[in-house]
């Protein structure tokens, strides 16, 4: 069997390692201890060491799938029910690296086998793919071991990666340690990415160009949407009846001030062409509703809160602003919405949340300059007309004023055959993998 050859340190021809790979091999052994010591009160200690659940022998091909965190599981889904379908129905062994990602993995079984990533330990390693026993390795985004991979090189077993992106600012600092990155990256049999512009720049980094493929975006896969049945749930129990809706969306501290200011001016106005608009804000942490409240009560604006709604018996007066105090429930309310927000982006830090979540139920969004998750799609969708960057409160209030003054036109239509264009990535990223293969 080819894992007898994976001798648990690193790759084997030390002549040919780069001196940065021999300093990260040092650093990931001397650092081992200190990492089980700070992950060993929420993570199992036993998998961290490579002591996974062990593969059963039934014949079937097993495939190592790996997804960092909630985010990359959600766009791996799809493509683990492609690999179902392409590879006759193997084992899907599943690893994560972070709690919040193991929690919501475990949620739906859509795998036969989930643990934790193995810490970068050569030993580790080795011990893993003794008990994995994969034919194959296919990692997420950036989730990839330098030791793993090698060892995975070594041992002549396929490392494929999926979803590759490199940030712009991740790529000037790699570039200084390029011959080090392009050792490691052109490990991998391929490298998948998520757009053509991400592509070009693995092939900056060194990266055979021929190894580098763009096959679209599984996470395209993964949208589906809010039920009509759904909708009209909560068109009831948020008492709409006509009015408008704006949906703050993920906000995070300052932001929701920011949008109370906005709207407590609007609503002002004395033309009363904006009394018939519907606010709901839903921060990114529930615990800070609190903190949102006490800011409406300062400025003397009326509002409710989700948990306090119900469809059946007594209701609470109508409110010009609603607080969403409860998980899950934000894409059934961007269903409902007219204009959306993206929080985490008008201030720094910054980082942003999801635009495609609203945008795929045809809504026209607004996001801030410190915008930057999968800043990409946030271009593309702004480039269809139904998004805008907006550089500050001031510009985000003439934004408000002139989405709900003159609304565009023709950006729901665009982003349906957006949609429609970017679907089936799943298939023909696992298409591309199995002709890889054979």
């Amino acid at each position: 069997m080819r894992l007898l050859n994976v001798r648990g340190r690193g790759c084997s021809n030390q002549k040919k390692m780069s001196i940065f790979h021999q300093l990260y091999k040092t650093l990931s052994l001397l650092l081992t201890p200190l990492f089980l010591l700070l992950k060993s009160t929420e993570k199992n200690i036993s998998e961290l060491k490579g002591f996974l659940p062990e593969v059963k022998s039934t014949g079937r091909t097993c495939l190592w799938v790996h997804a960092l965190s909630v985010g990359e599981i959600t766009a791996v889904k799809p493509i683990i029910h492609e690999l179902r379908k392409q590879f006759d129905n193997p084992v899907i062994y599943l690893s994560v690296s972070t709690v919040a990602g193991f929690n919501n993995a475990s949620k739906e079984i859509f795998y036969d086998y989930l643990s934790y990533i193995p810490l970068d330990n050569p030993t580790y390693i080795k011990t893993a793919l003794q008990r994995v026993k994969p034919e194959m390795v296919i990692v997420t985004e950036t989730g990839f071991w330098i030791n793993m991979l090698c060892m995975l090189k070594e041992a002549g077993i396929p490392a494929f990666l999926v979803h590759g992106r490199i940030s712009e600012k991740s790529l000037k600092n790699y570039l200084f340690f390029k011959s080090f990155f392009s050792e490691v990256l052109n490990s991998f049999k391929l490298l998948i990415t998520k757009s053509e512009m991400q592509r070009q720049n693995f092939i900056a980094l060194g990266v055979d160009e021929k190894k580098v493929l763009y096959c679209g975006d599984s996470k395209f896969d993964s949208f589906a949407p809010v039920e009509e049945t759904t909708k009209e749930l909560y068109r009831e129990l948020f008492q709409l009846e006509g009015q408008k809706v704006f949906v703050a969306g993920s906000t995070h501290e300052g932001e929701e001030e920011v949008v109370l200011d906005i709207f407590d001016r609007i609503l002002k106005d004395r033309s009363g062409r904006f009394q018939d608009i519907l606010l709901i804000i839903a921060p990114r942490r529930i615990e800070r509703v609190a903190e949102i409240e006490e800011m409406c009560k300062k400025k003397g604006l009326s509002y409710l809160l989700r948990s306090n709604l119900n469809t059946s018996g007594s209701r609470p007066q109508k409110s010009p602003i609603i607080l969403l105090d409860t998980v899950g429930e934000l894409k059934s309310v961007y269903a409902l919405a007219d204009l959306v927000f993206i929080g985490r982006s008008l201030f720094p830090a910054g980082g942003g949340h999801s635009i495609l979540e609203p945008a795929y139920e045809g809504k026209f969004s607004l996001f801030g300059q410190y915008f930057s998750y999968n800043i990409e799609d946030a271009e593309r969708i702004e480039a269809l007309g139904a998004a805008k960057q907006v550089n500050s409160a001031q510009e985000l209030e003439s934004a408000v004023i002139d989405f709900f003054t003159t609304p565009p036109t023709g950006y729901k239509e665009n982003l349906q055959k957006f949609f429609h264009q970017e679907s089936g990535a799943s298939s023909r990223i696992v298409f591309t993998i199995k002709k890889e293969l054979s």
